[in-house]
């Protein structure tokens, strides 16, 4: 799809969303652009599952098991999406004096110094993903913001396990700070971001502050954090009983039932059949409900400390429950939380940039929160 037709879409978004207050939490809805009935799949979405469906049914296969090949295999965006405006800067930090990871730094052309910063982790199950996957979306958000983004590569499983991607995000953060005159950049106003397991290295990093500040918010490092479809839990269902879960928690179009709860099953079995899966590859035998890996099992006490949250959702993703349950959380603790709900599309859906006008969307979106944080002394 062609950068004008993804602008115009992702306009139409926007100009149709709404928001109400539900159990203290501000939620936005972000419709389908061109929805013709209420509770449908995005148009573009159904048309990329029922492509897939056609070419595994013509390669006679049915899906196989996960492969780490397949996955780490980055798409290819058209030149025309990356934008000629931003720069972007290639950096090894080094982490805990005992290994280096690669780090960008997209600037915008309207840079200016003292503005705040933000960090994106990537998601992928902590076995894929990195710039390649995300250049335009990060060059989208600084070009809209006028900020810095700072875009870690953290090590990926099954060659680097929890607590490894951690340790990197950690250490990612405190680069940033040590580093704030180097990089022109407001240390007091840095603002995580993180999509899918990403998200959960975002949390990760914000109760670490919270540990290292002892108590002392002025030596806090985490000014915001904007969450897309974080990984909150990653316990089977079963063994949770914080929530509940069912696909009756999900309203969809009866004639598209049988390509929706297939998309919203495939997150859930991972969690529940792990051996092979991106959970056994990233945890290898440790603890699933650490809460430096699943935020859910973190003590009020903890969560109660987190600074404004900001969690965007996708309609039909099995992660959508968990993320509802704690913004409800955080709200009841006192913690200042927005719910963006994304109508009609799927997980993932940050990494179709060029497919989907619903990334374009949510770059704006995160880039209009970042904006907003330099207008807040």
């Amino acid at each position: 799809m062609m950068l004008h037709e993804l602008n115009e879409l992702a306009d139409t978004i926007e100009a149709a969303s709404y928001s109400s207050v539900e159990d203290g939490v501000t939620i936005t809805v972000k419709p389908v652009p061109d929805a013709l009935r209420e509770h449908a799949l995005d148009p573009r979405v159904k048309k990329r599952i029922e492509s897939r469906l056609a070419a595994k049914k013509a390669a006679g296969t049915k899906g196989g098991a996960f492969s780490l090949r397949c996955t780490r295999k980055p798409p290819v965006f058209d030149a025309g999406l990356y934008g000629d405006a931003s720069t972007v800067e290639e950096r090894l930090v080094e982490i805990d004096g005992d290994h280096r990871i690669d780090v960008f730094v997209v600037r915008p052309k309207s840079f200016a110094a003292g503005r705040p910063v933000l960090i994106h982790f990537h998601g992928g199950g902590f076995t894929m993903g990195g710039f390649a996957w995300q250049e335009p979306q990060m060059r989208a958000i600084a070009e809209r913001s006028g900020c810095t983004v700072v875009y870690p590569e953290y090590r990926l499983a099954p060659e680097c396990p929890f607590p490894g991607p951690v340790r990197d995000a950690w250490g990612t953060l405190l680069w940033v700070r040590e580093h704030a005159e180097e990089l022109e950049i407001d240390p007091e106003r840095i603002v995580l971001s993180g999509d899918s397991a990403g998200g959960s290295l975002a949390n990760a990093c914000v109760m670490l502050d919270i540990e290292n500040a002892a108590g002392d918010r002025s030596a806090r490092l985490v000014h915001h954090v904007f969450e897309v479809y974080p990984s909150f839990d990653w316990r089977a269902a079963q063994e949770q009983d914080d929530y509940p879960w069912s696909l009756d928690l999900y309203d969809m179009c009866e004639d598209e039932r049988e390509l929706v709860v297939p998309r919203i099953l495939n997150i859930k079995r991972c969690r529940e059949h792990r051996l092979g899966t991106p959970v056994d590859l990233y945890f290898q035998g440790a603890d699933v409900s650490d809460p430096l890996a699943s935020a859910a099992c973190a003590d009020d006490s903890v969560l109660a400390e987190f600074p404004t949250v900001v969690v965007a959702v996708a309609d039909y993703d099995y992660l959508r429950i968990v993320d509802e349950y704690m913004a409800r959380r955080f709200a009841r603790l006192g913690v200042p939380v927005e719910l963006i709900e994304y109508k009609g599309i799927d997980h993932g859906f940050l990494d179709k940039f060029q497919d989907y006008p619903q990334s374009l969307e949510l770059c704006c979106t995160i880039a209009a929160d970042l904006a907003a944080c330099a207008q807040n002394q």
